[in-house]
């Protein structure tokens, strides 16, 4: 190994095992409805935190290593917070298209479709782009709603009625 190869590997070697456990709950987190567990890191995550600030202000030797493992945290949960929004944002611009086929599908025939099908949306574009969906006529008022893309059991149901989205817990 090379003298430049062997001190980066000595500067970087304190840092290896948060970077792969920072690494391991960031690719784990970022799958779709996966987001609210980054609840339960921070439980971890939290403790750990304000011990790190403490042995920094007790231990000043200490501080460049519990900063870079902090920053490498920080860094993670911002990638998985901002890789859910973009998930959000991406399944609702899809469904603002679902809704609109459905729209204009009324507007043509002055009734709402008895099915998604029937509006031009088939179930492979919409499982491909939205994951679960479900459409249909309840007592005359139309529904559409799919899967949120960061609580697994959390609900986007379009409002008919007042052309607006509504975010339904479990």
């Amino acid at each position: 190994m090379s003298d430049t190869l062997q001190k980066l590997y000595t500067k970087f070697r304190p840092l290896a095992s948060c970077i792969a456990g920072v690494s391991f709950i960031t690719l784990t987190l970022m799958q779709r409805h996966f987001g609210f567990a980054l609840i339960l890191v921070m439980l971890f995550w939290l403790p750990w935190l304000f011990y790190s600030i403490y042995i920094m202000g007790r231990h000043p030797p200490q501080r460049t290593l519990r900063g870079a493992k902090i920053a490498i945290w920080l860094t993670g949960f911002a990638i998985i917070i901002a890789g859910h929004i973009w998930m959000a944002s991406v399944a609702r611009q899809y469904a603002n298209q679902a809704v609109a086929s459905i729209e204009q599908y009324r507007q043509e025939k002055g009734h709402y479709p008895p099915d998604s099908a029937t509006a031009g949306l088939s179930r492979q574009w919409l499982r491909k782009h939205l994951g679960t969906t479900a459409y249909g006529i309840n007592e005359g008022k139309p529904y559409f709603v799919y899967a949120s893309t960061y609580i697994v059991f959390d609900l986007e149901s379009y409002d008919f009625s007042n052309g607006q989205w509504q975010h339904i817990n479990d």
